[in-house]
Formats: structure tokens, sequence, C-alpha cells
């Protein structure tokens, strides 16, 4: 290959390539390189410097520095520089970058590049701080004065090219402290002499090399008339190192007796000379004292970045530097500094530009804020750190409303995990002291502080314990006891809102924590919480006082629940694994209505009550022996109603937990209970018989009136939404033969606006005659239209007539609203229900009980105006039929006593079941009803056997088709009996009956 081609291949953009061609031409020199060969080869080498061809200046450039370094360099002792001197070298870098004639700015671009690229090639070759011995030590710093001259001098130059010298001299000191020949401390002297003659010392490419060379050569002589104790971070040179930091520039005032570099200009990338600064105090080698390291790094940061970098008054350009720097703090700082990190105006700065996409900076703060996230997930300490920072002195609770972002929400899933517990801890203390002078905002940032943890609660799946348990404390404490100790009492104290806000919280925490399937624990909870409550009220009298004041009759309830509940406990340990679970159930029901008793609701001793018959019944027999105790399960039963008829969405959990604890224990009389709400009317009297509320007659009378236009309802709870479907949107009108409500809301509609009209119609009757009996007297011959018209008297007579109209009409609207809001808590308590009888078919499948629900369930499809209750209705019809094959038709007295027995028998109860199915289908109008009734149909002929049902298929196919087309019952009834009844004959498997 000829040498031409490899000046070529020098320029190839495949690194490879370019690399074996630097080889092959160094190779093709140093075995038959004449003066003139290496003459030339340099001038092709510095001229292609300047090209801007593919890839030409890094593989002209590393060629060039391998060719200076092995003329120059030690390996070869000098012999090879016998061929061509230093000088010469010089002279031939000057001369191939000098611009001849009339060239453009592009091409004067290109020559400075390339004087660039050629310096620095000689830099790196190593022949300034690597002399052979030290008999030419003198003769390499010369070289390196003189290089060092023409590199500052470019510099000078361009704006652009100045932190590009800077950085080659900064690199030269690494790498000459790296090689730790003789001479580079020497080296090192020189390069600081050179740039503090050039001005250059308080420039941030200065400042960056100062800095790295005293921290690499801190026994150099540093030039005195730079930097006050020669120490560009002492205190007294903090001014002139933030304006050096902000503009890249030389103090005017202070630079005569040296030529001044060019102004700085601003570049989207941070300069290098931030690494510097910012290693100097993270580096654990200068860590001798942290608290005096940390200090001075926080008034230094404040000088240099929080009032010079995100003052108000500072271009936006400089605040994008800003967050570069930011950025680039946090991903390096030791935990200890990151408090120090977020300033004040930083902080500010950050949530302005957080809070509107359209702001200039809003990317770059996005991604400082990246950053930010990248080091809390790195470093669980860092993270608890950065949401303290967040969180008080310069941050806000409030920080994720304000910037419309989740970045707390998001710190906290990362910070959480094993540092859970100090996080606590941590919320804790700023709750206690919010840093807010008055009681309003006090109770805001508190209120925000306790959502947050809340949140915490909700992603800590398998360590819920950690945050629960002293989050938890820390709610009751504070909601329930007064703190009577000035040392840790809260500033400013709570407020009554803040109180009542912090116990509604520790309800939702229960609720969280019984929605997390990963926490066996979960139901204990309460439990922990009431004993702990108990300890602090008799052991910490001193410090906490009980805040609620109780009469007599509730602090006797209150002493006798808790014995209650420390006997359940006891057993709770003691039994085995199914008991444990239906006692800890039990114990929380107790612990749940103890709280209630606390916050005064009316029920809560009732319930007590209640309770601890149902207790006394199963599980103290002696006592549960007598007579009038009826069966546990309908007090039970009764008991989970009244409770997940409240708007609570804990309650509605803990009755479904304690439901499922004792489904086997339900009875026939326990179904027949809730059988009971499934049939109550939608409307103000059924919720009147549901809740045993007493009416006056005129209410009573009007209890039709009330339930106009209450088509759309929804499911009735104050706290939470029902997590399925939102019931208000699937509500549907159900047709006269469907719905008694229905029927009943658009007959009953009418009286009210009766009145309205008649008494709007008399009022216009007494205007007009007395319009006209006035217009007769005054002009007989008046037009009837003029009569008509009235004057400010027969104004003044239609006034009570239109008082009267609006007056009815406001009753007419009360009534309507007092109907819609029954209507939403019958069908709310509906849907309660059929999530316990969703629980029971599940665990149950087995029990021949299951059948008594199918009736039940296909009449409350056909009068339910809750498109959601019917379809959760058929598919509580289809879990009865996925189950038909293990279901047990035995008696069991445990469980009610012999259900079958009222019917004749377990013959007489599916036959008769079975014809109230076919009764049923009769007069339903619907498809999804007619499939219901198949499907329940169906399950009943496989345990009654096929052939004893065809009778009763076919008197309903003859009342079917008497009635046609006067009935809405779909002939699939009728096909689906006989596909089953075909497959069982041909597989041979058909029951006599």
């Amino acid at each position: 290959m000829m040498i031409r081609d490899l000046y070529s291949e020098l320029a190839d953009d495949d690194e490879d390539v370019r690399l074996q061609a630097a080889h092959a031409l160094l190779n093709s020199l140093s075995f038959a390189g004449t003066s003139t060969d290496y003459e030339y080869a340099i001038k092709r080498l510095t001229r292609g410097l300047a090209s801007g061809r593919k890839s030409s200046r890094i593989g002209f450039s590393v060629a060039l520095t391998e060719l200076i370094s092995q003329i120059f360099g030690m390996r070869q002792d000098g012999i090879i520089s016998r061929l061509i001197t230093f000088e010469r070298l010089i002279e031939l870098l000057k001369t191939s970058m000098k611009p001849e004639g009339n060239v453009s700015g592009q091409e004067i671009r290109d020559h400075h590049l390339g004087t660039l690229f050629g310096l620095e090639a000689i830099v790196k070759s190593g022949i300034l701080y690597r002399p052979a011995s030290l008999t030419i030590y003198d003769i390499h710093h010369a070289r390196a004065r003189e290089v060092l001259d023409l590199i500052l001098e470019l510099g000078k130059q361009k704006p652009w090219l100045s932190e590009e010298c800077g950085f080659i001299l900064y690199d030269s000191i690494n790498e000459a402290y790296t090689a730790g020949t003789v001479g580079n401390s020497g080296y090192a002297q020189v390069v600081i002499e050179k740039v503090s003659a050039h001005g250059l010392a308080e420039t941030p490419d200065g400042v960056a090399i100062w800095l790295r060379t005293k921290a690499l050569y801190p026994g150099i002589e540093f030039p005195a008339n730079t930097w006050h104790n020669r120490d560009p971070l002492d205190a007294k040179n903090r001014s002139m190192l933030a304006r050096a930091m902000k503009n890249g520039c030389v103090p005017e005032a202070e630079q005569d007796e040296v030529p001044k570099p060019k102004k700085g200009f601003w570049s989207a990338r941070l300069h290098f000379a931030w690494d510097t600064l910012l290693s100097w105090y993270f580096t654990s080698s200068y860590m001798t004292d942290l608290d005096t390291n940390i200090s001075n790094f926080k008034s230094l940061w404040k000088d240099l970045v929080d009032d010079n970098l995100f003052a108000a008054a500072v271009s936006d350009e400089r605040k994008s530097w800003g967050f570069l720097v930011l950025g680039k703090a946090v991903s390096d700082a030791p935990g200890p500094f990151l408090r120090s990190i977020f300033s004040q105006n930083l902080m500010r700065c950050l949530i302005n530009q957080l809070s509107d996409p359209e702001r200039y900076l809003h990317a770059s703060a996005q991604k400082s804020l990246r950053a930010v996230f990248a080091r809390a997930e790195r470093d669980s300490d860092a993270g608890l750190e950065i949401v303290r920072a967040f969180l008080s002195e310069n941050g806000t609770p409030s920080f994720d409303q304000i910037t419309k972002t989740k970045t707390i929400d998001k710190l906290l899933q990362l910070a959480g995990g094993q540092n859970a517990g100090p996080l606590v801890a941590l919320y804790q203390e700023l709750i206690g002291r919010p840093g807010a002078e008055d009681a309003k905002t006090a109770t805001v940032r508190r209120q925000l502080l306790v959502d947050q943890l809340l949140s915490l609660l909700r992603r800590q799946r398998e360590q819920a314990g950690e945050v629960a348990i002293p989050l938890l404390n820390m709610l009751s404490t504070v909601g329930y006891f007064t703190n009577k100790d000035p040392s840790s009492a809260p500033s400013p104290p709570f407020s009554e809102a803040s109180v009542n806000l912090f116990r509604a919280r520790m309800l939702t925490a229960f609720t969280i924590l019984l929605g997390n399937k990963a926490d066996e624990k979960a139901a204990s909870y309460p439990y922990l919480v009431l004993r702990d409550m108990r300890k602090r009220e008799k052991y910490q009298g001193d410090k906490y006082s009980f805040a609620l004041e109780l009469d007599n009759e509730i602090e006797a309830a209150r002493s006798n629940a808790w014995r209650a509940i420390k006997r359940i406990h006891k057993k709770e340990k003691l039994g085995s694994d199914g008991i444990t679970a239906r006692l800890g159930a039990l114990n929380l029901l107790y612990c749940l209505v103890h709280f209630q008793l606390y916050d005064g609701d009316a029920d809560s001793l009732a319930v007590l009550e209640e309770l601890n018959l149902f207790y006394k019944n199963l599980y103290r027999k002696k006592i549960g022996a007598r007579e009038d105790a009826g069966d546990a399960s309908v007090v039970l039963v009764e008991l989970l109603i009244s409770l997940v008829a409240k708007p609570s969405k804990l309650l509605r959990a803990a009755t479904q937990l304690v439901f499922s604890s004792y489904a086997g224990d339900i009875g026939a009389e326990g179904l027949a209970v809730l059988i009971k709400v499934l049939a109550t009317e939608e409307n103000l009297r059924g919720q009147q018989s549901l809740f045993d509320e007493e009416s006056s007659g005129e209410e009573s009378s009007g209890d039709e009136e009330q339930m106009a236009d209450a088509d759309e309802v929804g499911d009735h709870d104050s706290d939470t939404v029902v997590a399925s479907t939102d019931i208000r949107s699937d509500m549907v009108a159900v047709p006269e033969a469907e719905s008694s409500g229905g029927a009943q809301d658009s007959a009953l509609e009418e009286p009210g606006e009766e009145i309205l009209a008649d008494i709007t119609l008399a009022a216009i009757k007494i205007a007009l005659s007395s319009g006209k009996e006035k217009g007769s007297k005054l002009d007989g011959d008046a037009s009837s239209d003029d009569a008509a018209d009235m004057d400010d008297e027969q104004m003044m007579a239609l006034d009570p007539y239109l008082n009267k109209v609006f007056e009815e009409k406001g009753k007419v609207e009360g009534r309507k609203a007092q109907g819609k809001e029954a209507k939403e808590t019958v069908v709310g308590l509906k849907n309660r229900v059929l999530d316990f009888l969703d629980i029971y078919l599940k665990q149950q499948s087995g029990n021949g009980l299951s059948l008594t629900l199918l009736v039940p369930l296909l009449q409350l499809m056909r009068q339910t105006s809750s498109k959601q209750v019917g379809e959760r209705a058929a598919g509580l019809v289809r879990e009865v039929s996925k189950h038909s094959k293990v279901v047990s038709m035995s008696a069991e007295p445990g469980r009610g006593g012999d259900w079958v027995g009222g019917y004749g028998g377990v013959s007489g109860f599916l036959y008769q079941t079975l014809e109230a199915v076919h009764a049923e289908a009769m007069v339903g109008r619907t498809k999804a009803h007619g499939n219901a009734c198949s499907q329940a149909s169906l399950v009943l002929v496989k345990l009654y056997g096929t052939k004893a049902a065809v009778e009763l298929y076919a008197a309903t196919w003859s009342e079917w088709h008497s009635r046609w087309p006067n009935t809405r019952l779909h002939a699939g009834f009728f096909s689906d009996f006989i596909h089953y009844r075909t497959g069982m004959l041909n597989g041979g498997e058909e029951r006599e009956g």
C-alpha cells in the first residue's frame, strides 16, 4: 500500500481503519524515514487537522500524537529528534495553520480547530512533562512554556475556543500526575504560572486548573497576585468566584496589565469547572471535618448557585446552567450534603418551571428532577434526605399540588422500602412542626402530610407493618390524646379540624390495610392500636391525657368491650388456624365498633350488645343454650347488615371479612334475613321498612309521591366509590310489569303536578276576571284583549297565588329528592347483600342452602330498577349453576335445623323451587331474566330428575303457548331443556326423579 493511501484512510469513519493506517504510517517512518520524510509527514498531518472531511481531525490527530511521541519521546532517547527539532515542529504547525489569501469565516474556523488539535497532539504526546532524564528537565519546561503560550493565546481568539483550550491544560495536569515521571510537579508549576500570567486564573478554566493542581500537587508555589490566600474557595474571593463561574470572564478593573480574553458566552453544555468545584467538597479525601465541610459547601452553594444562577433577575440561560448543576450535584453529593443543595431560590425556580409546561425551562427542570429520582432509586438513604428537603425548609408539603406532578408520591415510592420506618418518623416530626405559624396553614400542611403517608402505606404491600404501626400510633395519639409535655408538644397545637381529620385518616388506614392481601396481620391492626391507646392512657398519664369526655354509660360499655376484646384475643392466640381466623374477624369487628363508640356513633351501644349476644351464642355454650338466644347466624347477619348500611368503606371491608370467616355457620334463617333485603322496594317505603323509620300520617301519605323522578340512582356511600362500577350511570328504567317501583313512580308523579296546575289556573282566572270587571267599569267598549291587561293592584292580588305555586313546587322537588335518596340507599344496601351472597356461594358451593337463593335472585332481576343489581343477581345464578354437580342436599341441623322439612323433604323442596322458577320465567320480560331462569331450572332438574320435570315443562309450555304473543318468555327456555335431556339420554345418565 502506498503512503498516500494511508493518509486517505486516516480520515475514514471506521475507527479500526484509522488506527491500522496510523500504525502502518508510523512503522514505515520508523524503519526508513529520513528528515524529509518526517517533515512531509508532519506537514500532511497538520494540514489534515484543518479538514472537515469525514473523521479527518480525529484520525490525523491520533497519528500526529504518536509521531511526535516517537520523535521526541523517551523511548528513542532523542535519536530521532536529531532529524527534526522541536522548534521546526512548532514552525511547521504554525505554517500549516496559517490562512492564505482571502478566506471565508468557515475556513478560519477550520484553521482554528486544526491549530487546537495540533497543539493538543503535542500535549498528549507527553513530551512536555515526561523528560528522559533530569539533564533535559529545563528543555522540556521551556518547550512547555512555548506550547502553553500558544494554547492560551488561541483560547483568546474566540469565546468557543476558550473552554477547549482550558480543558487541554486541565487534562494534561491529570495525565502528568498519572504518568508519575520526574518533573511532573514542575510541569504543573509552569501551567499555573502561565494561566495566571495570561489573566485566566479568574475564569472557569483557571478555577478548574487551579483547584485540580492544588488537589494533586499541594506543595507547589501558587501565584500570590490572583486569589486571596491563593485559594479560589476562600470566603473573601466568593463574589469574584461567583462572577467568574456565571460569566466566564475576567473582571475588567482588575486585569489592566494583561491582555483581556474575549467575554464569556452561553453554551447549553455545563462547563467542566463545575465537576472540579463540586468534587472538592464531595470527595472523601477532602472531608476531614464533615460538619465544617458541609457548612462551607452550603455557603458556597448559596453564593455560586442559589444567588448566582437562580436569582429572580438572572436570565433563563443562566438558570438552565443552574438546573444542570443541580442534576450533577444531586447525582454525586454524599447524603449529608443533599439538604444544602435544595436552597431557597432553587426550589422556587424549580416549582415555577415545573408548574407550567409552557415555561421556557420546563424541560430543564424535568431533566433535573429525573436526576433526583435516579439518586433516590439508587440510594434509599439519600432518598430520605431528598424527601426531607422537598417537604421542609425551602420545600413545601403541597409541592405536588402546586406543580401538578407526582414528585413527592414517586419519591416516597423510591425512598420507602427499607427506610419506611425512618420515613414515617420524618413525617411525624414534620406533622408536629409543619413550619407554619397560623393554625389554618398548619392544618392544611398536616392534612397533606398525612395523605402522603397514606399513599406510602398503599404501596408498602410486603412491608406494610413498618409503616402501619408508627403511622397508626401517631394518628391515634393526635386523634384521641392531648400532649401535656412541653418538650414534644406540637407547634402550633393541633386544631379541632386536624384532630377530626386524623381520626378519619386512621379509619382510612385500616381500610387500606384490610385491602392488602399480602399482609396476614391486616385484621389485627385495630386491636394493636386500641391496646397501645389503653397503655398510653394507663401508663403515660403524665405526658398524655385522654381527650374524650365519656358519660358513665359509654365508659361502662367501653370497659366491657375491651374485656371482651382481650378474651377473644387470648382465645385467638391459643386456637387452631380455622378458629384463629374466625376469632380475629370477630375481634376486628369489636375494635371497629369500639372506635365508633369513641366517635359518638348513636348505634354503637346497640351494636356492641348484638356483638356480645353473638359471641355468647357461638362461643360460650352455657349462655348460648338459652332458648331466647335464637340462631346465632341471624344475629350475626342482622348485625352485619346494620353495619354495612352505613356509608363507610372500612365497615364494608370489615363486614365482608367477618362474613367470609363465618359463612359456614350461616343457616337458613340467616340467609332469609339477606333475602328479605333483596325483596325490599326501592323507594322511601322500602327504606323505612329496612331501617324501622317512623313517619307521620302526612309523610306516609306522600311516600309514593316522594319517589318521583328517582330512576337514576347510585350506591349511597359517603366515603368511597364502589370499585366495580358507577351505579348511577348503570340505572335503567324498568317496564311496569317488571318493576313495581317503576310503576309507582310514573303513576304517583301526577298529584304534585296537578296541584301546581290547579293553583296556577285558579290564579290566572282570578286575575283575568278582576281585569275584565275593572275594564268594563272604565270603558264598556274596550276589547277583551285590553280588558285582560293587569294593573299594579291586580298584580298585587296575584302574589299570594304565585307564592303558593312556588311553595308547592318546592315541596314536590323536596319529595323527589327524598325519594331519589331513598332509592340510592336501598339499591346500595342490595349491592352490599349481593357482596355477602357472592362470598357465601364461593365458599359454600356444595351447600344445598345455596339453592334457596335461586328464586329470590330471579325476582330481584325482574323487580330492581338498577341495571348493575340485575347483572350481579344474574352472575350469582350462574355461580350456583357452575357448582350444581357438587351440591349436597343433606339437612344440616347445625346450620339452621332441618331446613327442607317444611317442604316435605328434599324432593318436595326441589319440585316447589322448580315450580317457582317456572312461574318467575312466565312473568319476566327480558332475555337476561329468561336465560337466568333457564339456568336455575336446569340446576334443579339435574338434582330432581329429568323425567319428573318433563310434566312441569309441558305445563309451562302449554301456558306459554296459550298466552302468546302476550308473554316475553323466550323459546330458548324450552330448547335448553330439550338439549340437556337429549344429551342425558344419549349418555345414558338420565335420573328418574
